[in-house]
């Protein structure tokens, strides 16, 4: 039997370096599209499609301050859908859509449409399933026949046999984690999961490749948990509830998972299982304050561990320690 590790299961071991400052440390990192480009990214961090958490205008202010996000795919309007896309389209800044299976209807004409639609995340709890990869090769070859470099990102999965299929199938990129997200209750229901930090770790090693992006997705709970998942191996970290707590979210304090039985009922009318749930939370400054937090975070941890890049991270050691060794904020 496998011994995993999550968050709270380890601490990064300072060394002695080079660093006299935090101005030193760089906290952009590139997200790669299927010509091998990488977009400028200032922060990290990528905000969760969730459909309780993101709009245009949050969506809009979390690129605006450094991080990247996509838009939600659960909408019960198409018409609505692709007008929230013209929003994005009119500020300029690059963005990205999230979709399901099947939905060629709508990413086909928005991919040929919208000049700084950049990226597609095919969005489905369960990356192990054939049609996510077959839904990649789609979007792959459709970015070839009209010439458009793009970023695909998909999962959601959480060892080397799930990346490795997501990747031959074209992806740029995975997201890796399966029942850390705060809402979803998938370990709860079925028993299946992958500890965060351990699994992050494995996929990165496994395909440890230029112009291949791994996301650690779910789990984080404060800033520290960002600088461990990039440590692991993560080049992105994508969060949803940790971005909730802001004051100008529109979540209200209230978010719910997206196989939970509230959005079932609100696409489909009705539910009889579910692997997410509602959860309220607290309001704790504004978004600009959070990403602030971010990049200071990192920026701070990068001169104890002699890290001024993102990569340089990844050189760090672990040490395993009790809960107790970390306050809870």
């Amino acid at each position: 039997m496998k011994t995993g590790y999550t968050f709270n299961d380890i601490l990064l071991v300072p060394r002695v370096g080079e660093l006299d400052s935090r101005s030193q440390v760089n906290t952009f990192n590139f997200l790669w599209d299927t010509e091998g480009t990488g977009l400028f990214v200032g922060l990290p961090v990528i905000l969760s499609p969730m459909d309780s958490i993101v709009n245009v205008t949050f969506l809009y202010k979390f690129i605006r301050l450094g991080g990247f996000g996509y838009l939600p795919r659960f909408y019960t309007d198409l018409g609505e859908r692709f007008q929230d896309v013209q929003l994005l389209e009119n500020e300029g800044l690059p963005y990205g859509i999230a979709v399901g299976l099947d939905e060629e209807h709508f990413w086909k004409p928005a991919l040929e449409v919208f000049e700084n639609l950049v990226a597609v995340c095919v969005d489905v709890a369960n990356g192990y399933l054939p049609k996510v990869a077959e839904e990649v090769i789609k979007i792959r070859r459709f970015s070839r026949e009209i010439n458009k470099p793009i970023s695909i990102i998909a999962g959601n999965v959480v060892t080397p046999d799930g990346v490795k299929r997501l990747y031959d199938a074209g992806a740029t990129g995975v997201r890796v984690g399966l029942g850390s997200g705060a809402v979803c209750t998938t370990r709860n229901m079925t028993g299946v999961g992958y500890p965060q930090l351990s699994a992050v770790r494995n996929c990165y090693e496994s395909m440890n490749v230029k112009g291949f992006n791994i996301i650690s997705d779910g789990g984080v709970t404060q800033v520290g948990d960002i600088v461990k998942a990039i440590s692991a191996g993560a080049d992105f970290v994508m969060a949803g509830s940790f971005f909730a707590r802001a004051s100008d979210c529109p979540a209200n304090g209230k978010i719910y998972g997206m196989a939970s039985h509230r959005l079932q009922k609100k696409m489909y009318g009705k539910s009889s299982y579910a692997e997410g749930m509602d959860l309220g939370i607290s309001r704790n400054g504004t978004l600009g304050q959070i990403m602030n937090e971010i990049s200071m975070g990192i920026k701070s941890a990068g001169t104890y561990l002699n890290a001024k890049t993102i990569p340089d991270f990844r050189e760090v050691d672990w040490v395993e320690c009790s809960e107790s060794n970390i306050k809870k904020l």
